[in-house]
């Protein structure tokens, strides 16, 4: 077993403990459809990319908004989420809604991505929405 397998099946063997340790849960979507809305105007369903994702998010403090070397402007959060094929390549045009725990659902916009690892968890900056 050369050493890249070695460290590979380390990860997987750990990768539910430290997801276990992720308080919250979130969906990513992305703009869906437009259906009119009946009033003239039109209503945009979001569609839900993947569902149920083990989460943890903290607030950037401002000497946390320059990390790996990515200048981040309007991010206010850091977030660690389940990587996924799809949280890999997650886009700007898509958002995070961290479910209801104690505190209404969470918004956060224009995520980015701040590493580029295939570990099992990958680090976000994201905008959170006003409510």
């Amino acid at each position: 077993m050369s050493l890249a397998d070695t460290i590979a099946s380390a990860l997987t063997a750990i990768t539910p403990t430290i997801l276990s340790t992720f308080p919250d849960l979130c969906d990513l979507k992305q703009p869906g459809t437009l259906s009119p809305d009946g009033f003239g105007g039109t209503t945009d369903t979001p569609a839900t990319v993947e569902a149920s994702l083990e989460c943890f998010y903290e607030r950037l403090s401002e000497r946390d908004k320059v990390l790996g070397g990515t200048l981040i402007t309007t991010q206010t959060h850091k977030m660690m989420i389940k990587a996924t094929a799809s949280t890999r390549l997650i886009q700007p045009h898509q958002w995070l809604v961290v479910a209801a725990r104690e505190l209404p659902a969470l918004t956060f916009r224009k995520p980015v991505t701040l590493d580029g690892s295939y570990a099992p968890v990958i680090t976000i900056a994201a905008e959170l929405v006003k409510s």
